[in-house]
């Protein structure tokens, strides 16, 4: 008796797996290695001339950069039904009966379907009726099927470089000239911003010629932990240096500007000299613009738009051409030809400011307040 315990007991417990079939999976992996990230200010409209330059659009970026490693891994899966021996009380009774089953539907194939009937399901059929006959193999089933690792491998591609740029948003940068901040800009949504020299020279009186504007993000720290400033600004900057004629005229134009921007009550004469000494500097489209802001801010005072102009005309040089002189031949027989006779017109009572000469500053010629 107890040997036929045991040998039901072996019979239950003993057994293997039906293999179903294997599945190779390929995936493509890909795992960053290293990456750096860190700012930049970039002029929108590229680097050229920018020692000419008296605006800038800039953008303010956030840039990292990754190594990325492609890998391609490949695994190898078993499809398997697990055995289990107490489901052979019923397969075994269902692979007999399978017998005859899988016989005439082979008989069946040849005579009158000729074929017709799939092979594959054919043998799926008396492969189902084996399994069932063996006891020590479970039938397959879908349904309780697992699925085990057989093996694993790498394959290596190559690295790449991936750079990633991300607008900085509502960040305030400082704006120095030299070493002394004049000025500060924030971002927009987009993370761009325009720097503008009429702006900053018209709200910040400037004691020297300006040998560069330089613009940083002031929330950084350089590598001693001590916090930037104009002298050292960081990485997170950009400096853009000046010709030295047109730092000369930035120099003298900037006590104009200051002097029309810091008066509440200008006085016309005054105002039109500072307009035009501004055009006799070069800045002409700037001289155009203070005139137009002045002729709004005093539109409602037709008397000092009257001297205002008046001051304008009287300011400009006038060339008149006399009437061309018929030839007359001199005492050695040769014609002297008509010549145009430049007149100089006379300086009116209220004198325009002396324009800067090229490399030369007018610290003394600043108009006066009224």
């Amino acid at each position: 008796m107890r040997k036929i315990i045991f040998v039901v007991i072996i019979f239950f417990l003993a057994g293997c797996a039906n293999h179903i079939k294997y599945i190779e999976n390929a995936e493509d992996v890909s795992r960053e290695e290293s990456s750096t990230a860190g700012n930049v200010i970039s002029d929108i409209n590229g680097e050229a001339n920018n020692k000419e330059k008296l605006a800038y659009n800039l953008e303010l970026d956030e840039i990292k950069k990754s190594i990325i490693a492609k890998e391609k891994h490949t695994v190898k899966l078993e499809e398997f039904t697990p055995y289990q021996g107490w489901r052979e009380s019923y397969e075994f009774f269902l692979g007999i009966g399978g017998i005859p089953v899988a016989i005439v539907l082979n008989v069946l194939d040849i005579i009158p379907f000729f074929g017709a009937i799939p092979n594959d399901w054919l043998g799926e059929q008396f492969s189902m009726t084996m399994s069932g006959l063996n006891p020590f193999m479970n039938m397959e089933s879908e349904k309780r099927s697992e699925f085990k690792e057989i093996s694993r491998s790498f394959t290596k591609s190559e690295k790449e470089e991936v750079k990633k740029v991300t607008p900085l948003a509502k960040k305030k940068l400082q704006i120095c000239l030299n070493e002394e901040m004049v000025s500060e800009a924030t971002t927009d949504e987009m993370g761009k911003l325009k720097v503008d020299m009429f702006t900053i020279l018209s709200k910040q009186r400037i004691n020297e010629e300006p040998r560069k504007i330089v613009i940083y993000l002031p929330q950084e720290k350089i590598d001693s932990g001590a916090k930037v400033s104009c002298e050292a600004p960081g990485e997170t900057s950009r400096t853009e240096y000046f010709k030295r004629n047109l730092a000369f005229s930035l120099y003298d134009a900037s006590k104009y500007l200051f002097y029309l921007n810091g008066n509440s009550a200008l006085d016309p004469s005054k105002a039109a000299e500072s307009v035009l000494s501004l055009s006799t500097l070069g800045f002409e489209e700037w001289s155009m613009r203070v005139e137009d802001d002045i002729r709004k801010q005093y539109k409602g005072n037709p008397e000092f738009l009257a001297k205002f102009s008046l001051g304008l005309k009287k300011g400009m040089s006038r060339v008149e051409e006399t009437n061309i002189v018929p030839s007359e031949k001199t005492d050695a027989g040769k014609s002297q030809e008509g010549v145009a006779v430049i007149s100089p017109v006379k300086e009116p009572e209220n004198k325009p400011l002396p324009a800067a000469e090229t490399g030369k500053s007018q610290s003394q010629s600043v108009p006066s307040n009224p």
